[in-house]
């Protein structure tokens, strides 16, 4: 685990030496930043959802805005708990299905001459499967099995890479040297999350961040 993160840190330092060079050189200007909020997930198949996971969303990303232009192109890289969660009679069953999602978003930047800019997006997004466990709790006792245990494993068994749609809107604050970003969004799923099929997954998400130009 620890090597893996070195890597990752290693990979994004030299990252950042070409995108500097660019926003220095071609007027391109790009905003670096981090962000994390709330996941209200579940699944719908048959005409049925449960009843939503709440879960945490969190990650980065680069904003790339075009010079002279209101358009804006921005991947990010988010760790997002999803799932259902349902209770009856002091019972409570949950889906944690967690993923890695790597949106790529396309958006509209609202110039108002001032230091609030309002803005909409919209883009596809691959979420790779990071985890999946069934959890139950009863009358404050829990427990969980992992999705792949041959006990649930025919029923629950997820897919390992889901394709979505992500579409919201969001404004920042300019604060200077640093943006305060916040953003409301859908996650609509476009193949299914389990094995069995009928069983696409959507989340409302609320995020806030700040952001820090680059080459600036």
């Amino acid at each position: 685990m620890l090597k893996s993160v070195r890597t990752a840190a290693v990979l994004l330092a030299v990252s950042l030496l070409p995108a500097q060079l660019m926003a220095q050189d071609t007027g391109v200007s790009m905003d670096l930043g981090v962000k994390v909020g709330v996941n209200l997930a579940t699944l719908s198949g048959d005409g049925e959802s449960p009843g939503r996971r709440t879960g945490l969303i969190g990650g980065g990303h680069l904003t790339i805005g075009l010079p002279n232009s209101m358009f804006y192109f921005q991947p990010e890289l988010l760790y997002s708990a999803k799932g259902f969660s349902e209770s009856e009679g002091g019972n409570t069953a949950t889906l944690a299905l967690d993923y890695i999602d790597v949106p790529l978003l396309v958006g509209i930047r609202f110039d108002t001459g001032g230091s609030v800019t309002p803005r909409v997006f919209l883009g596809p997004q691959a979420s790779i499967k990071a985890s999946c466990k069934l959890k139950g709790s009863q009358d404050g006792d829990s427990a969980s099995i992992d999705c792949d245990s041959e006990l649930i494993g025919e029923v629950f068994a997820a897919k390992s890479v889901l394709f979505d749609i992500l579409f919201g809107a969001g404004v920042d604050f300019d604060m200077g040297n640093v943006a305060i970003v916040f953003d409301a969004r859908y996650d609509l799923g476009l193949t299914d999350a389990l094995e069995l099929g009928s069983s696409k997954m959507s989340a409302l998400q609320f995020l806030a961040g700040v952001a820090f130009p680059l080459g600036n």
